[in-house]
């Protein structure tokens, strides 16, 4: 029997990681209820998630494995209104890919979670469309807050 101890590699994701982290993103929107909500744009994507590398208060992080296999990005806000008088980070990504989930996922969440505390956040909101999503935030300690909607205007 092999031994399975193999470290997963976790780094900060660098402006060469763009397309592919597009590309595994778009991947996800397109199994799951986003795909009829959201607009494929290259550009806009490639310009958000630059934004978001760039931004001293955000982090873009990846998983490795033969390539980039998934991402984990966040934002913080200062005195977020829930929580007056506090950083709180969001997640805006989190996509692995379907061959990778579980422990890469669990492990992305947790370098999201010290990545925001390093920034001084006290909490971590997640937001994710599916039933299942709901289980693995539960799995990893989160509470439910709030739900969301959605109307084309």
């Amino acid at each position: 029997m092999e031994a399975c101890a193999t470290e997963l590699v976790l780094r900060r994701a660098e402006s060469a990681d763009i397309p592919r982290i597009i590309e595994l993103v778009w991947a996800n929107v397109e199994e799951g209820p986003y795909k009829q909500k959201i607009v494929f744009n290259p550009s806009t994507l490639r310009a958000f998630v630059g934004a978001l590398m760039a931004d001293d208060q955000a982090r873009v992080i990846v998983y490795e494995n033969n390539g980039i296999q998934g991402v984990f990005a966040f934002t913080t806000f200062p005195n977020f209104y829930y929580f007056a008088g506090q950083i709180v980070a969001s997640m805006v990504v989190w996509s692995v890919s379907k061959k990778y989930r579980g422990r890469a996922s669990i492990d992305l969440l947790h370098e999201g979670q010290r990545a925001a505390k390093e920034l001084g956040a006290k909490y971590m909101l997640l937001t994710g469309p599916t039933a299942s999503f709901d289980g693995l935030c539960e799995h990893c300690g989160y509470s439910f807050l709030e739900s969301s909607f959605i109307k084309e205007l």
